[in-house]
């Protein structure tokens, strides 16, 4: 049971990586992240816009909307490159407030899948949402990636180990005591 070949891994299809998925956050990303278009917070009473080139065959326009007494929202607007804003697809993404003990504001998305706050947001590719992690079933790449090494350092550590005891025991022995 369980040896060389057996199971049905061959017919498994890894899942998405959040590493392939065009994202944007509310925090500066521990990790670049390659297709990260930025940290995007409301701040001050005004409303913010920009437009960036997600890949090859779409633009996104990103647009903060304050309103007086509300909580602000960020409107995307998917279209194809080189088509017309007002044709694409526009979601509105809610922003939540927290007041951390230190004071100020820390500013999480609300994912607009499952309504749950998150700092980052993806956009995999083929797809006209954005989603959180858990919602849109990505992962990170180093979950999928092979533990080789994980043997390889025990193996180095059990080397160094043994070398030890035998600089002890030749140590010992030309001193002529009994080694502890």
């Amino acid at each position: 049971m369980g040896g060389l070949g057996s199971g049905r891994w061959e017919w498994h299809r890894k899942a998405r990586v959040v590493e392939n998925c065009a994202s944007i956050s509310t925090v500066r990303p521990r990790e670049q992240l390659t297709q990260h278009i930025g940290v995007i917070k409301p701040t001050g009473g005004y409303s913010w816009v920009t437009r960036c080139c997600l890949d090859g065959a779409r633009e996104a326009l990103f647009e903060i909307v304050m309103p007086e007494g509300a909580q602000p929202t960020l409107r995307i607007t998917l279209s194809a490159v080189g088509g017309r804003m007002a044709d694409g697809d526009s979601h509105n993404i809610t922003f939540a407030g927290a007041k951390p003990h230190l004071g100020g504001t820390r500013w999480w998305f609300l994912c607009p899948l499952c309504n749950r706050r998150t700092a980052y947001l993806y956009l995999p590719p083929g797809t006209s949402r954005f989603g959180c992690r858990r919602c849109l079933n990505l992962t990170y790449r180093s979950c999928q990636e092979s533990h080789a090494g994980d043997v390889l350092f025990s193996l180095n550590a059990s080397i160094c180990r043994l070398r030890r005891q035998l600089d002890n025991l030749i140590r010992c022995s030309s001193r002529g005591r009994t080694p502890s």
